[in-house]
């Protein structure tokens, strides 16, 4: 059963930041296992749901990517960190998606 979005005013999740990965060089992902638990916890047992949600997740970071990747302007060395971070949580949420549509059976 689906207990409401844990939300910010504007009443969508809370993503993940790269700034928090920044400050956090020790666990960089944390901010990321939190998001994926807080929609857990928000879906309950609705798989669609967390489904959708994952999915619109890696479309935005997606892009952010795509951003970093086609802007020049921004130092190589902040580019190439953004976008090893941006891959990396796709990459979590593809195979997190996975995982949640291969426990209900899909």
């Amino acid at each position: 059963m689906s207990k409401g979005k844990p939300s910010n005013p504007n009443g969508k999740f809370l993503l993940p930041s790269p700034e928090f990965a920044d400050t956090n060089t020790g666990d960089r992902f944390k901010d990321v296992r939190r998001y994926f638990q807080d929609v857990v916890v928000a879906f309950g047992d609705d798989r669609q749901k967390i489904a959708e949600e994952l999915t619109n997740f890696i479309y935005i970071y997606s892009d952010q990517y795509h951003w970093f990747n086609n802007n020049k302007r921004i130092k190589q060395a902040i580019r190439d960190d953004r976008k090893d971070w941006y891959r990396s949580v796709i990459d979590m949420a593809i195979k997190f998606r996975a995982i949640q549509k291969n426990q209900r059976g899909d």
